[in-house]
């Protein structure tokens, strides 16, 4: 919706040090006030909505496709651009 406040999150997951997952997050900023203080304090974003804002994430939608990477995926992915990966996309309800 125009006009709407949100807050939008770029991730990537690592494992051992590789990074392994970019994600990127829609949140509606009037369910979560104050959001940007608690940047860079947690590590799991739904559990944390949950404990912090009593959020609790309960039907979804989800997509799995192929697709190239971007320029931005491949960079923070350590990636050849254009390289091969799967998308997932989730709609939270």
């Amino acid at each position: 919706v125009p006009g709407t406040s949100l807050y939008y999150l770029e991730r990537v997951m690592c494992s051992d040090g590789v990074p392994i997952n970019y994600s990127s997050t829609y949140l509606l900023a009037e369910l979560i006030p104050h959001f940007e203080q608690y940047l860079n304090t947690f590590c799991g974003l739904y559990r944390f909505l949950e404990t912090k804002y009593h959020i609790q994430m309960t039907s979804a939608t989800e997509t799995l496709s192929a697709s190239a990477a971007n320029f931005v995926e491949a960079q923070l992915l350590n990636i050849p651009h254009q390289q091969a990966r799967y998308e997932h996309r989730r709609y939270m309800l």
